[in-house]
């Protein structure tokens, strides 16, 4: 579960256990910032990190549970960065079968950028300039067949992804 929200709504249920178990390990080890660790103490912490007064966590919003939690795993050394997204079901189904000759797509699902970053890494892994992806690219060898470096759906990035896959096998 990530927990940066998208709005600044209600606090989750899973936002208030972090929290309170990443600020316990934080007074433990840092009881010069929080004091004897009460209550009191905790909640006049969180309410100057947040820059308002509240009389419980519960009064916090998402995008303000979101941010004490961020701060609260960096003082403790922990990574801080969101977990990866599960793609849904048609996005995964789409991944493996777009692009494929002879497959008619009734909905050509637009690509991600992870998709794009991905192909970049392999580029990368391959050996080639950004100058020489895209040369390759508007080549009549390309997978896409010559129409440029513009990867629009998930089709062509299965295509080029392939083709660099290939690269790879041969190069070992």
């Amino acid at each position: 579960m990530s927990w940066r929200p998208r709005t600044n709504t209600r606090l989750w249920p899973v936002q208030l256990t972090a929290l309170q178990t990443l600020y316990s390990r934080f007074s433990e080890r840092f009881p010069a910032e929080t004091g004897e660790g009460s209550r009191e103490e905790r909640l006049a912490w969180a309410s100057r990190q947040i820059g308002r007064e509240i009389a419980s966590f519960k009064e916090l919003t998402s995008g303000e549970a979101a941010r004490l939690i961020d701060f609260l795993k960096q003082a403790l050394g922990q990574d801080t960065s969101a977990p990866p997204r599960r793609r849904s079901r048609e996005a995964a189904m789409a991944r493996g079968t777009a692009g494929r000759r002879g497959k008619v797509e009734a909905i050509a699902i637009m690509a991600s950028p992870e998709d794009l970053a991905e192909l970049d890494r392999m580029r990368e892994r391959v050996g080639m300039t950004r100058e020489g992806f895209d040369s390759w690219m508007r080549s009549r060898k390309s997978p896409n067949g010559g129409r440029g470096s513009m990867l629009r759906t998930v089709a062509d990035c299965n295509k080029v992804r392939w083709a660099l896959k290939s690269m790879l096998k041969r190069a070992g």
